[in-house]
């Protein structure tokens, strides 16, 4: 349940019930945000990614639409979704600096961000005044979980039926193979893996 809580404080930070939700990045943290947020109230949950497959696990997860980057004008297809207000919250899980930098711009007035993802290089936002300060934007960073709180909410909404996290596993494997386990994940070809010591 590692990843799960980390999802889990990221959203729960930031109050997602009602709320139209972005979600940057659909490997495992952010799709574990997509399925936590839908349980948690958010009106719609979109996620953004540039892997096809990715995308695919999103629908899985409870996304109300994917974006895919390499495809579409995520700044185009926010307006249209959210009618020209922008989403009134986004979890950046992708710690893809250029689109940290890009999103300030497609949150609404009074939006919020959670910041989970890692970016490897510089925060950059072009319009400061315009997509930060006059919006009132309210960025939360965040790392881990709050132990025990935590758990024992991610233990409810699993135990629950409310997420369900069977789509992120995309194998099976003896725990003799953990070498392949390994050369999977590395390779990008794998989601997450469980290691079954019982087969």
């Amino acid at each position: 349940m590692d990843l799960t809580g980390v999802a889990h404080n990221a959203v729960e930070g930031i109050s997602v019930a009602g709320e139209d939700v972005l979600v940057l990045g659909c490997g495992p943290v952010g799709l574990f945000a997509i399925a936590i947020a839908k349980a948690l109230g958010a009106r719609s949950v979109y996620g953004v990614d540039q892997v096809s497959g990715r995308l695919d696990l999103a629908k899985k997860m409870g996304a109300s639409q994917v974006i895919h980057t390499g495809k579409e004008d995520v700044t185009e297809t926010v307006r249209v979704l959210t009618g020209g207000n922008g989403v009134g919250r986004v979890v950046e899980a992708s710690g893809a600096a250029s689109l940290l930098n890009a999103s300030f711009a497609w949150l609404r007035k009074g939006g919020q961000m959670a910041l989970i993802g890692l970016p490897k290089a510089p925060l950059h936002v072009e319009n400061v005044l315009t997509d930060v300060v006059f919006k009132s934007l309210t960025l939360k960073s965040f790392h881990g979980r709050r132990i025990f709180h935590t758990w024992a909410e991610c233990e409810r909404l699993l135990a629950g039926g409310k997420v369900d996290i069977s789509p992120v596993i995309s194998h099976c494997l003896p725990m003799t193979q953990y070498h392949h386990a390994f050369d999977l994940l590395t390779r990008g070809s794998a989601s997450k893996i469980l290691l079954d010591p019982q087969i």
